[in-house]
C-alpha cells in the first residue's frame, strides 16, 4: 500500500499561529530578562542620580535637565517601588519593550490577519536595537512604545476622522514629546505619510480610505493644530527667558520640563 507523507496532514493554521505566538512571547521574555542584572552604564548611572531623593527634589533636578521629564518620573516610581538594583532600574524599560511588541502586533492587525501580524511583532522583539534599549536605563523603550501607539491612533484617525481620533492621537503625541525630542521626527514622518496617501488616494490603490472632502480636511487641520499646541510651553518659556535674563550660552533646561509658571 502507498504510504501517506506527513505533509498531507499539516497542522491547522490556528495551531501553527498559536505555536509561533508562544515562541515569540517566550523569546521576548528571555531577551528582556537575559541581561537585566548586568552592570549599569554611564548614562544609566546618570538616570539613577536624576531620580534619587524625594519627589520634590527630583522635580527640581528635572527642571534643570535637557531631557524631557516623563521617563524619569516613571523611573522614579519604579525605583521607589522596587529599589535601585540593576534589575529594578531596568524593569520599566523591559516592560516598555514587551508592551511595544504587543503594540506592534496591534498595529499590524489593522492590515494583516493574526498569523501575519505576529511577524512584525517578532521582527521588533528580536531586533538588536530594541533588545539593547530594554537593557538601558534610558527613555528609548518608552519613546518606541509611544511612537507605535501614536502611529496606530493615526491609522485609526485616517480611517475614521473625528474628535475622538484627534484626542487619542494628540494624547499619545503629548506623552511622546515629553519623553524624547526625537519624537518630533516621528511626527514629521507620519505627517508626510498621511500627505502622500492623500495625494495618491484612489479607489483601486487605497480602498479603505474615505474620499477626501471638506470635513476630512477640517479634521486633519484640527489634528495638527492640536499637536502644535505642544510647542506653546516652549514659546512662552523662551520669551520669559529672553525678556528677563537675555540669551545665555551653554546647555539650557528643556522647555518640556520648564513650564511658564516654574522659576526661570
Amino acid at each position: 500500500m502507498p504510504s501517506h507523507p506527513a505533509s498531507e496532514n499539516p497542522a491547522p493554521p490556528e495551531t501553527a499561529a498559536r505555536a509561533v505566538t508562544g515562541l515569540v512571547v517566550a523569546g521576548a521574555v528571555l531577551l528582556g530578562l537575559i541581561n537585566a542584572d548586568v552592570s549599569l552604564k554611564a548614562d544609566d548611572v546618570g538616570s539613577l542620580h536624576a531620580v534619587l531623593g524625594p519627589w520634590a527634589e527630583v522635580i527640581v533636578n528635572l527642571s534643570k535637565d535637557v531631557h524631557p521629564p516623563l521617563y524619569f518620573l516613571f523611573l522614579k516610581a519604579f525605583v521607589s517601588a522596587l529599589g535601585d538594583g540593576e534589575g529594578a532600574m531596568r524593569a520599566f524599560s523591559i516592560v516598555c519593550y514587551w508592551l511595544t511588541g504587543l503594540a506592534t502586533y496591534r498595529l499590524a492587525r489593522r492590515f494583516l490577519p493574526p498569523a501575519g501580524a505576529i511577524q512584525p511583532a517578532a521582527v521588533f522583539l528580536t531586533a538588536p536595537l530594541a533588545v539593547q534599549s530594554a537593557e538601558l536605563v534610558r527613555m528609548y523603550s518608552l519613546v518606541g512604545l509611544l511612537g507605535v501607539l501614536a502611529a496606530t491612533s493615526l491609522v485609526d484617525f485616517v480611517r475614521r476622522p473625528g474628535w475622538r481620533g484627534t484626542a487619542v492621537f494628540v494624547g499619545w503625541t503629548f506623552l511622546g514629546s515629553f519623553t524624547h525630542l526625537w519624537f518630533f521626527c516621528l511626527l514629521a514622518g507620519l505627517g508626510l505619510a498621511v500627505l502622500r496617501r492623500q495625494l495618491a488616494l484612489s479607489n483601486e490603490a487605497v480602498a479603505w480610505l474615505p474620499a477626501p472632502d471638506r470635513d476630512m480636511l477640517t479634521s486633519t487641520i484640527l489634528l495638527w493644530l492640536g499637536v502644535s499646541v505642544l510647542l506653546l510651553p516652549w514659546v512662552i518659556w523662551r520669551w520669559r527667558r529672553l525678556s528677563t535674563k537675555g540669551p545665555e550660552d551653554g546647555r539650557e533646561a528643556a522647555a518640556w520640563a520648564r513650564w511658564p509658571f516654574w522659576p526661570a
